[in-house]
């Protein structure tokens, strides 16, 4: 695969060197959550920046990086990535591969640092649905109260892009 910065990136065997920041904040920045159905453009890369302000402070860059995967691999709904044979498995083993490239920690299922990141992803989930979602046709299960809808702007993919990039800079020496 061709990423935005003219390298390749090698689908089948996740090399380290071809990660790089600037094409995970590109395509991050151009993908659009909720595999676009929503009502206005809202990018996974805002929501990346959102997640990590919500998530305690000390796992500010695991909450920024957390769908990081997702510039390589696509934003795949949730529903459906659960019937995805194999898709889980490679997503976490290519999360492992970028926590390992930029020193934070990719969470083991069920510590303290997963638990805290799904609040944080699911207190966004609930901001995000009360601001660009259309009307539900049935309730969300587990949705959380909205909490601070305010802060989801609906960023253009190059604000998004670099809203991402400069919260990189913050949190990284």
């Amino acid at each position: 695969m061709q990423t935005f910065t003219g390298r390749v990136f090698p689908l089948e065997t996740f090399d380290p060197e071809a990660i790089h920041i600037e094409d995970i904040a590109h395509a991050l920045g151009m993908l659009c959550r909720f595999n676009g159905q929503c009502k206005t453009f809202y990018s996974v890369a805002e929501h990346s920046v959102h997640v990590s302000h919500e998530i305690a402070s000390n796992l500010a860059l695991l909450g920024l990086m957390h769908d990081a995967a997702e510039a390589y691999l696509g934003d795949v709904p949730t529903p459906l990535k659960k019937e995805l044979e194999g898709y889980c498995v490679k997503e976490d083993k290519l999360m492992k591969l970028i926590s390992d490239k930029f020193g934070f920690e990719w969470p083991k299922e069920d510590a303290l640092e997963e638990v805290e990141l799904k609040r944080a992803d699911n207190q966004l989930l609930a901001d995000e649905k009360h601001v660009v979602m259309g009307r539900e046709p049935k309730p969300w299960p587990g949705i959380l109260e909205v909490k601070n809808h305010d802060r989801i702007q609906c960023w253009s993919p190059g604000e998004a892009k670099e809203q991402f990039l400069t919260r990189f800079r913050e949190l990284t020496p």
